[in-house]
């Protein structure tokens, strides 16, 4: 019994001093979970995130795909991720979001853990783990797909391209420049701005004082390793230039240097340096907008302007009178910002219409947790981490009770409210998704539909894929298509026009449209000889659906005409009418037979937009509707 007793003590204390260190973290990892994943598993896929799992679906996992531009994103990790779990998990938002969090949890764990190896403080950790859990900087990029897969391997790779980093600076055992430049490498293939990820690498090695007393500065980090240096800069501009012939930043045509240098400005203050405390606070919104939930958008106000400029000066003047071994890595942090900025505002922000995002922003979120942390907790290897006046207010500030880790501990719960602050608008708007209820309402109303429907691609509203914005991916294809709930969509449907209401109801509908002309009994006769067709009157510039009522002896095919763009319109044997989208502006259809054999009568060609059997509007009608 005394035996027991002795290796129950023993054992004991040895189990809490191995799982001690890691409970706050575990505990800050599992309130982001609670809190990030209940807004994330109630959102859904919205505008480009659709067109993404929709390239997923209909293409081969070939380099091709992997390193396609999007609108002049190349993100080949992302792309892989997607294709992966679209193979695996057919149209599941859910096997998207389980991988979108166990991605950002092993990022915010290496975070937690840099600052260990740093500081030795788990409230240094805490005050890191912070701003990439709860600021402005990573909402939009953590809820909106399209922007995960780009920003999630980035953050991994970058967190470990970092991790490795110190430890090579530290002088530990093992291949740790080898680990920090291939993470680099792949960081850099994840998203097309990583390309700047060499500013935050320089900073770091640069500006911190890791495993030394005081900060190396740029010759000396240099110095540390330069094979390793030129590398990783050689690697950076041969890929630049990659980028720059296969996928280059396109400027609007609109574009003026005194709106960009406006946006640049807002981006910078409103969106930046607002956003590293807690900001921005208040949020556009789109006038005429049912639902703008990635709307991340800081709003513009004089006061805000006003605030961010003291808020900056703020910064520096107590880096400068109290942390002055931090003031090089905050000058970093500037340049690193105006660096982003000036990107976005020559590629987004010289037009009428300009989005400040945080997507255009988020990476900043890196430099500001280290700061974060190392603003009131030095490094474990600095020989004067603060400045005289810094030392006199600690002791007066002991002598009253209040403590270095009170003072620390205030200032991570004044972040974490001004960000809750900020955090619930868009939050609120991201789980009241009008996408998620529309796919809903399509996937439960398809039980009524016969069998045998086919569905034609159309125009979705406005709030799911912008029509005007998004063209060629603003199809109920592209939304639907990739969830096995549905049927495949067809180019053509005979007997039957079937698709879905502005809600998400799928539905038999009708062409609200212009008729061609009558021509007797038989209509137009169809033959080898191309036969026109007259409208009754000019069918507008538009997406529309043709219907061409007919009678044939035998199935055939016969090449029709219609406005800009030539249909090979399959034919039926017997009494039929078939369905197809077509463009205008339509003046007259042009039919010419492919088979002298088979005789077919056209009675009808009717060209407009959708109506459903319960609506008085048509689906998507043309400006000028009625036509």
């Amino acid at each position: 019994m005394a035996i027991q007793s002795t290796g129950q003590v023993a054992t004991g204390p040895k189990a809490a001093t191995r799982w001690h260190p890691h409970r706050p973290m575990l505990l800050a990892l599992l309130g982001y979970l609670l809190v990030r994943g209940t807004v994330m598993f109630n959102g859904y896929l919205y505008a480009d995130d659709f067109a993404l799992r929709y390239w997923a679906d209909t293409s081969g996992l070939t380099p091709e795909y992997l390193f396609r531009s999007y609108y002049g994103h190349v993100q080949a990790w992302g792309l892989l991720a997607q294709w992966i779990l679209q193979a695996g998990w057919p149209g599941s938002w859910t096997a998207l979001m389980v991988w979108s969090l166990a991605m950002q949890l092993a990022i915010l764990a290496l975070l937690w853990r840099i600052m260990l190896r740093l500081t030795g403080s788990q409230v240094a950790a805490f005050l890191a783990f912070l701003v990439p859990a709860a600021t402005s900087f990573t909402f939009e990029v953590g809820v909106g797909w399209c922007m995960i897969i780009e920003s999630a391997p980035y953050g991994l790779f970058m967190m470990l391209a970092i991790w490795s980093l110190i430890r090579a600076l530290s002088g530990d055992p093992g291949r740790w420049w080898l680990w920090s430049g291939l993470a680099y490498c792949a960081a850099l293939m994840s998203i097309s701005k990583g390309i700047f990820f060499l500013l935050i690498m320089i900073i770091v090695a640069a500006f911190l004082p890791i495993a030394v007393g005081k900060p190396r500065g740029l010759r000396a980090a240099f110095r540390t390793n330069p094979r390793f240096w030129v590398l990783i800069a050689g690697f950076t501009v041969l890929y630049a230039l990659f980028l720059q012939i296969y996928a280059p930043i396109s400027r609007n045509p609109d574009w003026s240097l005194v709106r960009a240098l406006r946006y640049g400005r807002d981006l910078f203050l409103l969106n930046i340096v607002n956003g590293s405390a807690g900001g921005p606070w208040q949020w556009f919104s789109a006038q005429g907008e049912t639902w703008n939930g990635v709307l991340v958008i800081p709003r513009h106000s004089p006061v805000l302007l006003v605030v961010a400029v003291v808020l900056l000066a703020a910064v520096f003047l107590i880096v400068h009178r109290y942390r002055p071994v931090l003031t090089r890595y905050v000058a970093g942090m500037v340049v690193y910002a105006l660096a982003l900025t000036a990107l976005a505002a020559y590629g987004r922000g010289g037009g009428v219409v300009a989005s400040s995002g945080y997507r255009y922003t988020s990476d900043f979120w890196i430099l500001l947790a280290l700061f974060a942390g190392l603003l009131f907790y030095p490094t474990l290897t600095e020989t004067d981490p603060f400045s005289p006046r810094a030392r006199v207010l600690a002791v007066r500030l002991r002598d009253r009770g209040i403590s270095r880790r009170t003072i620390a501990l205030a200032a991570g719960v004044a972040l974490l409210v001004s960000s809750l602050v900020s955090s619930v608008e868009p939050s609120l708007r991201w789980v009241n998704s009008q996408t998620k209820d529309y796919v809903a309402t399509a996937r439960d109303s398809m039980v009524a539909i016969p069998q045998t429907a086919e569905f034609l691609p159309q125009k979705t509203m406005t709030d799911l894929i912008h029509p005007m914005l998004m063209l060629p991916y603003a199809s109920t294809e592209v939304v639907l298509s990739p969830d096995p709930a549905f049927r495949p969509f067809e180019e053509f449907s005979t007997d039957g026009l079937f698709g879905f209401a502005n809600d998400g109801t799928a539905q038999q509908q009708v062409v609200a449209g212009t008729p061609s002309q009558p021509n007797g009994v038989c209509g137009y006769v169809v033959s080898t000889v191309p036969v026109v067709i007259p409208m009754s009157k000019e069918v507008p510039q538009w997406s529309f659906v043709a219907q061409v009522s007919y009678l044939s002896d035998a199935d055939t095919t016969v090449r029709m005409v219609v406005g800009p763009s030539t249909h090979e319109v399959p034919i039926r044997q017997g009494l039929h009418n078939v369905f197809f989208q077509v463009e205008g502006p339509v003046r007259e259809v042009t039919v010419t037979g492919t088979d002298p054999g088979v005789q077919t009568c056209i009675d009808l060609v009717s060209i407009g937009p959708r109506l459903g059997p319960d609506s008085p509007e048509p689906i998507y009608p043309p400006p000028q509707w009625p036509l």
